[in-house]
């Protein structure tokens, strides 16, 4: 997403803890960004569901921003993960996260999906 800020947010009811991405509507002066932000969320419902992928809750709009509200994942990056461990992983443990990243890869893959853009960096770690 362009131009978006995260923020935590504690839901009290069922002490479950949502991550709300702001994009800044008034931000997006070029229509082609702005129209961008639907097509992402419908993306976002249409794969929410599989135990590996980000959830998806809500996603809604006032006259400034676009929110989208989604599971919030405090691990930060893969790729932050495999440095701090100096990239040396068990062969088992290498194996269990490749597996999480096909079984992402292939359940997009189903759903008609390509992800173009598959690198550490966009894994989060929950």
């Amino acid at each position: 997403m362009v131009l978006c800020s995260a923020n935590k947010r504690h839901d009290t009811d069922d002490s479950e803890t949502l991550e709300f991405k702001t994009n800044e509507a008034m931000k997006m002066t070029v229509a082609i960004s702005i129209e961008d932000v639907h097509p992402e969320v419908k993306l976002l419902k249409s794969l929410s569901g599989h135990q590996h992928m980000v959830q998806f809750h809500d996603a809604f709009e006032d006259d400034q921003n676009v929110y989208i509200v989604m599971e919030l994942c405090e691990g930060g990056e893969l790729l932050d993960c495999i440095l701090a461990r100096g990239g040396r992983y068990t062969e088992n443990d290498a194996q269990s996260i490749v597996v999480q990243i096909l079984s992402v890869a292939s359940f997009c893959h189903l759903q008609g999906v390509v992800h173009r853009n598959l690198k550490p960096e966009v894994f989060i770690v929950s």
